[in-house]
């Protein structure tokens, strides 16, 4: 069952979402100054690649033919944009 959120969980819940990503956004900005544009486009494409495949052990996700297909490519891609970049 799901319950209404009161002002204070609302407030809690808007706090955490902002300031994360806040914050992880300019890490992220400060990162690039000391790392390669192909790194930086590396990371950036194998981004929801390392997310689903964290999200299997730790919630279970089931990875269907869709999804495995879905991650091939974005290897492919992965590869061929360090091929470009050399």
């Amino acid at each position: 069952m799901i319950s209404k959120l009161n002002h204070y969980q609302f407030f809690y819940i808007s706090i955490i979402a902002i300031v994360g990503t806040a914050i992880a956004f300019l890490l992220w900005l400060q990162a690039t100054e000391y790392v390669s544009p192909l790194v930086v486009n590396v990371a950036t494409a194998t981004e929801p690649l390392t997310s689903v495949l964290v999200s299997v052990p730790l919630f279970g996700l089931v990875l269907t033919p869709l999804s495995i297909f879905a991650m091939v490519l974005v290897v492919i891609c992965v590869i061929f944009l360090s091929r470009n970049e050399e």
